[in-house]
């Protein structure tokens, strides 16, 4: 199984320090807003996802197939649900049918 630290690399993160820049107040208040209960490993993706979605996809080359429906709509709340979905639709990945949170955490 892939690590999160492989995806964080490739999308060009070196360093803890970099991560926490990308870290804004509008993204804390965004996941506060949609996020019930994630994983570590999930908050570290949408920080990414949060600061460059098209970026991440290119980039990171993630392996996980779904996007719960709470990440697709904090995403949503700042790129747009259409930008979003095309998107998932580019890089075949698929948003969750129902309320498990395993998908984007694995």
């Amino acid at each position: 199984m892939e690590r999160i630290s492989d995806e964080i690399k490739r999308f060009g993160i070196n360093t803890i320090g970099a991560v926490e820049k990308l870290v804004t107040t509008s993204f804390l208040r965004s996941f506060k807003e949609y996020m019930r209960d994630e994983s570590g490993v999930s908050f570290l993706r949408l920080i990414i996802l949060y600061d460059d979605i098209e970026g991440y996809f290119k980039r990171a080359q993630p392996k996980w197939g779904q996007m719960p429906r709470d990440a697709f709509k904090l995403l949503s709340s700042k790129y747009g649900e259409e930008n979003v979905l095309r998107l998932l639709t580019v890089y075949d990945k698929k948003l969750q049918e129902d309320d498990s949170k395993e998908q984007l955490a694995t």
